[in-house]
């Protein structure tokens, strides 16, 4: 389910959660315009979801993101069964926007450094970059909580060097602040790692 941001600019929701009353961010920072009422559109002829580097795009003044949530909700949930029926709901603070936004971030850091001209989607009109692991999400999410919690645990740490990375390329980008550190940091790492070969030798 692709999302829309609601009027604070940050919070992304699964368009099928939006309800009347919600009030959704439009083009431009125009005033937010409320949500009067839903109305249920069924095509079946297929469409594409475009990445951008900020993983939001605009449609019909309304702004919504590139990426989808994986659960009905606006962040990654957990469903713990305490026997029978009862189950017990954990919310994360992972919202699924940042989660698909870090992962995205070599893709679009790649592409912002050469041209990303030859996109190419599958026959569902995912893109082949992300295909493989929107599979694995979906196979983990219907795994035991306790698998999805163990898998998930260390792709956090991932995500948010990922996340860090992003801000210092693409937030800073406009005077270069954020390849430069990162460059400075490779370049340390290298040479701190010749250091030790030759120290070894």
């Amino acid at each position: 389910d692709h999302m829309v941001f609601l009027e604070d600019g940050k919070t992304a929701v699964p368009a099928s959660n939006v309800q009347v009353g919600d009030r959704l961010l439009l083009l431009n920072n125009k005033l937010p315009k409320e949500v009067q009422g839903i109305e249920k559109v069924r095509r079946h002829s297929g469409v594409y979801a475009p990445f951008t580097y900020s993983g939001k795009l605009i449609v019909n003044d309304v702004t919504a993101s590139s990426y989808i949530a994986f659960q009905n909700s606006k962040s990654l949930t957990f469903f713990l069964n305490n026997g029978g029926n009862n189950t017990t709901k954990v919310t994360t603070p992972f919202s699924w926007f940042w989660i698909a936004h870090s992962f995205t971030f070599p893709h679009r850091f790649w592409c912002s450094i050469s041209q990303c001209n030859a996109e190419e989607y599958t026959a569902a009109g995912v893109t082949k970059w992300v295909d493989a692991p929107y599979r694995f999400i979906l196979w983990l999410l219907d795994q035991h909580p306790l698998i999805l919690f163990l898998v998930f645990l260390p792709l956090v740490f991932v995500l948010l060097l990922l996340s860090i990375l992003d801000f210092l390329v693409f937030t800073q980008q406009q005077n270069y602040l954020g390849f430069a550190l990162i460059t400075i940091i490779t370049a340390i790492c290298v040479v701190r790692r010749y250091i030790r070969i030759n120290v070894i030798k």
